[in-house]
């Protein structure tokens, strides 16, 4: 008998925290939208516009700081890669040579070195290591011709549209045979015996001012706009931009249904049953309490 008494005490105790832990769990997820409602309601909900465009050929998003106005934009031509395509080879798999360290130089003046000692120097493996080293500012890709005799080519892409990011050279020390396939001088490509298709500037005009972009998501031409060009063409876009109140309006009602749903969590957590003599699972709790005074106060 008393060993039953002692388990029932126990199952008790364990009934009595496993509803504890359940009621912070539910508390802790009201405390969470709570704090969602609250940085949903920020400055920028009272700043927030809206932006419309007359087409699809460009996208623009809107932040706080941009400022209600109108704007014509032509997009003259879009941002490309440069590619270079190297000479024929006959085979994908042989080692072109042993080890080597293959120089990049990009045109806006960042060099990196990959270091094949050890590795595969194969067209493939080339092509493998190139994609593996992201500070090459080049990916890598061998497209087969057809040709019967010397079907492979390895074509070079800059990783990042605009004149700036372009392969202007491409040194291999240490690997003759390797040197003989990659060496090029973007200048003269085809002394080299690659084909190259040279990258352009996003070019376009805002509200007649001519703009130049690396990229085609230009983010600090307009203050607070973000135009992301999605093709080029003769007609002018027109694009509105307006206060947008409905932000602010949301906002405001998802904060006051999440805070009326944090007091009503912890009222329902901390009641006292009077006619029952029984209190809920965080009744007397002092977590609770200073939970509620604390958002109270802020």
């Amino acid at each position: 008998t008393t060993e039953k008494k002692s388990l029932a005490g126990i199952q008790s105790r364990q009934i009595a925290n496993t509803n504890k832990i359940s009621a912070y769990g539910q508390l802790k997820s009201s405390l969470g939208e709570l704090q969602s409602a609250t940085k949903a309601l920020s400055e920028d909900s009272f700043g927030a516009v809206k932006v419309t465009a007359n087409s699809e050929s460009i996208k623009i998003t809107g932040n706080a700081k941009a400022a209600p106005g109108q704007y014509v934009i032509k997009v003259d031509s879009l941002a490309t890669r440069q590619t270079l395509t190297a000479a024929a080879h006959n085979s994908r798999d042989s080692a072109i040579g042993e080890g080597g360290k293959i120089t990049v130089r990009l045109a806006n003046g960042k060099e990196h070195s990959l270091d094949m000692k050890g590795k595969d120097t194969s067209l493939q493996g080339v092509m493998n290591a190139i994609n593996a080293d992201a500070e090459l500012g080049m990916k890598a890709t061998i497209i087969n011709t057809g040709d019967p005799s010397n079907p492979y080519r390895l074509q070079l892409s800059a990783a990042a549209t605009g004149e700036a990011a372009s392969i202007s050279t491409i040194r291999v020390d240490g690997n003759d045979d390797l040197a003989t396939l990659l060496n090029v001088d973007a200048s003269d490509p085809a002394a080299s015996g690659f084909e190259q298709t040279k990258a352009v500037n996003a070019k376009l005009t805002v509200n007649g001012i001519a703009i130049t972009s690396q990229s085609n998501t230009l983010k600090n031409t307009i203050e607070g706009l973000e135009i992301t060009l999605n093709k080029a063409g003769e007609d002018p876009i027109n694009v509105e931009v307006t206060k947008d109140d409905s932000v602010a309006l949301n906002a405001v009602k998802d904060y006051v249904a999440a805070y009326n749903k944090f007091n009503n969590a912890i009222r329902s957590l901390t009641a006292y049953n009077v006619d029952l003599k029984k209190g809920a699972a965080l009744t007397g709790d002092s977590m609770a309490r200073d939970s509620q005074n604390a958002m109270r106060d802020a």
